[in-house]
């Protein structure tokens, strides 16, 4: 867009790739992403300020989370599986191996207690629509789980 005016691009974030969840209504969004390696998706999102979420038998967990203070944000990123830590990494017990995103949900930080064995479950008062939300944070979001899997 810029090119055609003649600009220069200052920051890539200005023409980086939109996200936007199917239906902006919904509290679980789906993302269309390849299934891939836990290692690869959880070292990404780690390095960039996510976290695991409670860990349960056998040092398995089933999501992983940003809280965004700043925001009054989180996000929580439920996979299709139970990655663990193994012997070479984040593994998974699926027949390949490796896993996907089941659904995302934006929420307000602090409402789910986290920890060993802590089975709290995100209730529907504390969940956010991405309608509720600013567009670019939710595709900025978005796009950080999207590229851990490419």
């Amino acid at each position: 867009k810029f090119g055609e005016l003649g600009r220069e691009v200052l920051l890539d974030q200005l023409e980086r790739e939109m996200v936007v969840p199917g239906d902006p209504n919904v509290s679980q969004v789906v993302v269309e992403v390849p299934r891939k390696s836990p290692n690869t998706v959880v070292s990404r999102l780690r390095r960039k300020g996510w976290s695991i979420g409670s860990v349960a038998d056998g040092g398995s967990f089933h999501e992983i989370y940003r809280e965004i203070p700043e925001l009054d944000l989180g996000i929580e990123v439920t996979f299709d599986g139970y990655p663990y830590m193994g012997g070479y990494g984040y593994e998974a017990d699926s027949t390949d191996g490796l896993i996907g995103v089941q659904m995302i949900e934006f929420y307000r930080p602090g409402a789910v207690a986290r920890g060993s064995y802590v089975y709290d479950e995100l209730e529907e008062k504390h969940r956010f629509t991405p309608e509720d939300l600013k567009e670019r944070i939710v595709s900025e979001l978005l796009l950080q789980v999207k590229r851990a899997f490419l």
